[in-house]
């Protein structure tokens, strides 16, 4: 009776085990523009559960006071959002969810690859590992961003402690910086782009 008892056991709990994997799974699927779950719209949500970092206006400001090396800052938007305001020293590789870009965006940017994404960092550092990319885009509902963390980590084999999605995105930090005026008088610091006069 003990052993059947245990066999049952056992078999309740790995049936939870793998439904929970299904479910880790499903929760973690790209999504499309406006999608993003909601639990990831929350700002005091610091850590995606995929292990990766979450920044909002703060720590990018923080990152950049503190002028810390080896991180690339990857502007996932198109490339007219991108000219007119973007993050000081960002590189432009526009996430599509099929890697493709229309016709007249091929000339002057590169999609989002692994490829394009590892050029990028060799850049910086020869060594992959010592380099640690952040992702943004047009804010938090912005779904290029949020993917692209994903695609790093679910699929392109990037360690989650290299990755930071960027939630706030281009405009909130630029939103932030004008707000404050001892943040504005340095923005150039921290953006560049038309909209700053860059």
């Amino acid at each position: 009776m003990e052993k059947i008892l245990k066999g049952v056991l056992a078999g309740i709990v790995l049936s939870f085990v793998l439904s929970g994997m299904c479910f880790a799974q499903k929760a973690f699927e790209e999504v499309n523009k406006g999608e993003i779950p909601g639990q990831f719209l929350d700002t005091t949500l610091k850590t995606h559960p995929l292990g990766f970092l979450i920044w909002d206006e703060k720590e990018v400001i923080d990152t950049f006071d503190s002028k810390k090396k080896n991180i690339l800052w990857v502007d996932t938007r198109l490339l007219h959002l991108y000219k007119e305001g973007t993050v000081k020293g960002s590189v432009l590789l526009t996430y599509d969810k099929n890697e493709t870009l229309p016709e007249a965006e091929l000339s002057e940017t590169k999609v989002l690859t692994k490829a394009s994404l590892l050029e990028e960092i060799a850049k910086i550092d020869p060594v992959l590992e010592n380099v640690t990319v952040v992702f943004f885009c047009q804010g938090p509902k912005c779904h290029r961003s949020y993917n692209a963390a994903l695609r790093a980590v679910q699929n392109w084999g990037f360690k989650p402690e290299q990755i930071i999605w960027f939630r706030a995105g281009f405009p909130l930090l630029f939103k932030y910086l004008k707000e404050s005026p001892k943040l504005e008088r340095k923005m150039n610091r921290y953006v560049q782009g038309d909209l700053v006069g860059m």
